[in-house]
């Protein structure tokens, strides 16, 4: 059996292979993983190992590293000996990433208000100052995505535990709306109103339901900000969750509105928590359809955490009754073929009923309709076994666990909210700790080698106090070669003498982007040869127009991280 030692640090992503005693050669794929996410290549590891030994698959693990990554390398492990491998696995556990990021943030805190720390970070530039401040925020974004009628308000009142957010039958959800967690505030939220130029126009310190119906009637309107606690989260404090209500595709009073849903969706440097809520009784919107053709090609480019990040919640599934011959496992398979279809393979599919969920966390007396709601459903999940929805989950043996904690119901625990939030909980250890554990690290480092390079040039100087002028002359000659290299006209004639007017790899996605754009077009226009009714052709139109505003956002987005990078 081939022994392959792997020792992973996901804090400076880093890697070391031994292939049997030995570092793999430069040239192989595995010797390229060394400096990549283990999230990134992991489910193609132990079929490489197979390449590199001729055939031979079998092989004994031992794994270095932190335990969701270990769980990561398990699930592979599973893939690849369902593939008819032979793998044997062992863990030598390593710190947890909670106390490393207690240790680093008070390390952070000790220096950052030194005054010469804080000269060293100025001078480090732009990105090392981002990322110390991104390091100490402790904030963490989850962003709810869906069309009109899923149930998507109502999902996310039942994770604050309070009616706060009109129902989607009122058509709302017309700005975006930020909901912090904030255990100090309490269970009453407080609300503040901005308006498109970021400015706050009004404020509240007790908000509820007819003040944001208010709010999001108005214009003027493009942000709302509430904090309060959401009980069903538990106090961390690393992390304050940040849910975040988007408008729909379909319902927004703001055109930038989509662009800023879909630049949630496309940010591949934050990679935030993305919950798409699909209403399990109608699939197939056109507005899905777009958004989740862009869901699919983010998934296809970044490996396992580009996965991990999209939770499809299907929504509604009380609504099917076994009694009548309603199959809970053929319907979602209904929507692992309707994501399929729409070039999503393999979804992580969350089954719920966030109705059940609001009317057993829901504060306060239930009117005479969601008793008779919270009864009927209850009934419905307790009595049938194939409706206790968390067994269709694919759920970690962590959070499979944590479902057993007997302090819920079992109602609630059958409406698979719980399991889903426990999943957030687990995106953020193993994902967003590390990450900021990172920029923590990057930052830090550009800081102290400039003050290290500082005191070696103190140093330096009090030797020899001659050199002091010759440095002088040397700091005004780079200074008029900067000036003469950054001058936009030298700077422009430059990249017309190197053939090209952007960097090779910005042209690069600029020229697939435009020949994506391009085929669009031509596959628009193949929708319009042939005769058709007046009636059909006005559909077909509004249909074309809604894809060309979609594709128009979302281009709008590539474009300017193309033109940040």
């Amino acid at each position: 059996m081939n022994h392959i030692y792997i020792e992973h640090n996901p804090f400076l992503v880093e890697t070391r292979f031994l292939i049997d005693g030995q570092a793999p050669s430069e040239s192989s794929d595995i010797a390229g993983y060394s400096t990549k996410r283990l999230q990134l290549w992991v489910e193609q590891i132990f079929f490489k190992l197979r390449d590199i030994f001729n055939g031979s698959s079998s092989f004994y693990i031992e794994f270095t590293g932190v335990e969701s990554d270990y769980e990561d390398l398990k699930e592979a492990a599973q893939k690849a000996m369902n593939a008819g491998m032979m793998i044997e696995l062992s863990w030598n556990p390593v710190e947890p990433t909670e106390s490393r990021l207690d240790k680093i943030k008070q390390l952070m805190a000790r220096v950052q208000n030194t005054p010469k720390f804080e000269k060293y970070l100025a001078n480090s530039g732009d990105d090392a100052q981002r990322d110390f401040l991104e390091a100490l925020n402790n904030n963490f974004d989850v962003y709810v995505v869906a069309t009109m009628s899923s149930g998507k308000s109502t999902f996310i009142n039942a994770m604050l535990g309070q009616d706060l957010l009109p129902a989607a039958n009122e058509a709302t959800t017309a700005t975006i709306a930020h909901i912090h967690d904030d255990k100090a505030q309490g269970v009453v939220f407080r609300g503040e109103r901005f308006n498109r130029e970021g400015d706050e126009v009004e404020r509240c310190e007790a908000v509820h339901l007819d003040i944001l119906r208010q709010w999001n009637a108005d214009k003027e309107t493009k942000t709302i900000s509430l904090h309060g606690d959401i009980r069903s989260v538990a106090k961390n404090d690393n992390v304050q969750l940040v849910l975040t209500d988007t408008p729909g595709p379909n319902n927004s009073q703001d055109a930038e509105h989509e662009r800023t849903t879909l630049g949630f969706i496309q940010d591949s440097r934050q990679n935030p928590l993305i919950v798409y809520v699909l209403n399990a009784t109608q699939l197939g919107t056109n507005d899905d359809r777009n958004l989740l053709r862009l869901v699919s090609d983010i998934m296809s480019k970044g490996g396992k955490q580009s996965k991990d990040r999209f939770l499809f919640v299907v929504n509604k599934m009380d609504m099917f009754d076994p009694e009548k011959g309603e199959n809970i496992a053929e319907a979602l398979d209904r929507v692992r073929k309707y994501l399929l279809e729409n070039g999503i393979h393999d979804p992580n599919i969350y089954p719920v009923s966030a109705r059940m969920a609001y009317l057993l966390r829901k504060q306060g007396e239930l009117t005479r309709t969601e008793r008779g709601d919270k009864r009927n459903i209850e009934e419905l999940l307790l009595e049938e076994p194939t409706m206790a929805f968390p067994q269709y989950m694919p759920l970690s043996p962590k959070v499979a666990a944590a479902m057993e904690d007997k302090s819920t119901s079992q109602a609630l625990r059958n409406s698979g909210l719980p399991a889903i939030e426990a999943v957030i909980d687990e995106y953020i250890n193993k994902y967003s700790f590390p990450m900021r554990l990172n920029r923590a690290h990057q930052a830090l480092t550009s800081a102290i080698e400039q003050g290290m390079q500082e005191a070696e040039l103190i140093r330096q100087l009090e030797t020899d106090e001659k050199e002091l002028h010759q440095l002088l002359v040397e700091i005004e000659s780079l200074k008029e070669r900067r000036d003469r290299g950054f001058n936009t006209q030298a700077y422009k004639e430059r990249i017309k003498h190197e053939g090209h007017d952007l960097p090779p790899e910005i042209q690069s996605q600029l020229n697939e982007m435009e020949g994506r754009i391009l085929g669009n077009i031509r596959e628009l226009g193949d929708d319009f040869v042939g005769e058709t009714t007046a009636r059909n052709a006005e559909k077909r139109l509004e249909i074309a127009s809604r894809d060309i505003e979609f594709a128009f956002n979302k281009t709008i987005n590539e474009y300017e991280q193309a033109f940040q990078q």
